[in-house]
């Protein structure tokens, strides 16, 4: 689904009436023009459906009150029809591996990603709830207009400030550990910190990499800041395995199956021939190569399933191919042994997994 089609329809169904709308006032106006400053920054499906699932139920909002009364579309009024007609996208979502190291990204990116959707959030961006979280966004400024944040060494090692807060009584910024950001960051020491930095205080983030807290400073006026320095051996994360892709992905085509003729030329006529480019981390085994040696002499080159011959021969040495598989999967406890495997051609192989 081309997410284009589903901005287009939140925007012509509930934005832009409102904003043409004479009778409402500029506190609505306002409102509703923010909302279209953010609509057309989300890049997926899925993204988008998350932002609006938020408005299942009326809102007590003075703009809600206002655009009801005038008889308009709102983001509630619209769920209903928006989940009829793009849910079954919901899962195109972005994902903590979309994001390069080396690429820039803007603030809209990383609060869509975040799902906190306000770019005054702060500079720290948490990736779940604290302590389960899944990773920490760290958004650094270098300009030195806020804070003095700078590279302690270039690319590897990093003063950035901690979350701070000014109390309303005193007007002294205090720098507490406690708030639940540097608490993702200071307590957590195997969770991934993404630092994000950018020379200026607006335009794009660039993402250095993967960092982690080393130590904790206290200046003499009590403001403090992180000691990161890069990770270069951060436990791979199983984000987005083979199988939970290709699962996901069955769910699309049997989807997108259900639609008419039509509908699919629609969507095909606007969409890229260029695909996407993603990353799949995947969890693999080391296997014995006499296990698979074995399985296969006993073969014979003959299917133990279908117990048909080899399709085909390996081009590189003639050999009958045939491959193993585990009756009992590693993954599910099975023994890398030769009486838990079985040589099967690739037709017998796949029924296996997917029949």
């Amino acid at each position: 689904m081309d997410v284009e089609l589903a901005k287009v329809f939140v925007i012509s169904e509930v934005l832009d009436p409102a904003i043409n709308a004479p009778s409402l006032s500029k506190k609505a106006h306002a409102a509703v023009k923010r909302s279209k400053q953010w609509i057309p920054k989300f890049q997926r499906v899925g993204d988008l459906w998350t932002y609006l699932e938020r408005f299942q139920t009326p809102s007590s909002s003075e703009v809600y009150r206002e655009l009801t009364q005038a008889g308009l579309k709102t983001f509630e009024s619209l769920w209903p029809e928006f989940d009829r007609r793009f849910g079954r996208w919901k899962e195109d979502q972005t994902r903590l591996a979309d994001f390069v190291v080396g690429k820039s990204y803007s603030s809209f990116d990383l609060a869509i990603f975040t799902k906190t959707y306000d770019n005054r959030s702060g500079g720290i961006l948490v990736i779940g709830q604290v302590p389960n979280h899944e990773a920490v966004f760290l958004k650094v400024n270098l300009s030195g207009e806020s804070y003095p944040n700078a590279w302690l060494e270039p690319g590897q090692r990093l003063k950035a400030y901690l979350k701070s807060r000014t109390n309303p009584h005193t007007g002294v910024v205090v720098f507490d550990p406690a708030h639940v950001e540097n608490r993702a960051v200071l307590e957590f020491p195997n969770v991934p910190v993404y630092v994000f930095t950018r020379e200026t205080t607006e335009g794009a983030y660039l993402l250095e990499g993967i960092f982690r807290n080393e130590a904790l400073h206290v200046e003499e006026d009590q403001s403090k800041w992180f000691e990161l320095v890069k990770w270069d051996q951060v436990p791979l994360q199983v984000l987005e395995d083979r199988a939970h892709y290709e699962a996901e992905l069955g769910e699309k085509v049997r989807a997108a199956s259900q639609d008419s003729q039509t509908e699919r030329a629609k969507r095909l006529a606007l969409a890229s021939s260029i695909p996407k480019e993603i990353r799949i981390v995947s969890k693999g085994y080391l296997r014995s190569p006499d296990v698979i040696a074995e399985v296969l002499f006993r073969a014979k080159g003959y299917c133990e399933i279908c117990k048909k011959q080899a399709p085909f021969l390996r081009e590189k040495d003639g050999s009958p191919y045939l491959e193993v598989h585990h009756k009992i999967q590693l993954s599910d406890g099975g023994e890398d042994s030769v009486q838990n495997a079985v040589a099967a051609c690739p037709n017998c192989h796949r029924k296996a997994h997917f029949a």
